[in-house]
Parts: structure tokens; sequence; C-alpha cells
């Protein structure tokens, strides 16, 4: 006897974000940050994780 075993797929979105602030007066980098992560449970969340680790980096930097 043969079993049939349909093929399966999935798919695997990876995401790059990368952030950069500027001294506007000297024009200087003065923060930058990469954020690379698999998508899961929606853009919404990713964004949300990005902000909250960039914001708490920013803070501790005394840059916001």
């Amino acid at each position: 006897s043969v079993v049939y075993e349909p093929a399966t797929s999935t798919e695997i979105i990876v995401l790059t974000v990368e952030s950069v602030m500027y001294d506007l007066k000297s024009e200087q980098l003065i923060w930058s940050a990469q954020y690379g992560t698999v998508l899961e449970g929606g853009l919404d969340k990713m964004v949300q994780d990005y902000v909250k680790a960039a914001s708490k980096d920013l803070k501790g930097k005394g840059l916001l």
C-alpha cells in the first residue's frame, strides 16, 4: 500500500528595520538602530515591539 502525503509549504517573513537620528545643526549621526525579526503575530505587534525597544534605548542614552 502507498500513502500519499501532499507537499506543504511554509511562508516565513523576515523584516529588518533601520532607524537613524542626526543632529540637525552638525549633521552628525548621533544614534542608529537595526531591528531584525521574523514576523509573528502581525505587523502591528512588530512595530509596537520596535518602538518600545527604540524608546528604551533612546531614553537610556538621554536622547529622548
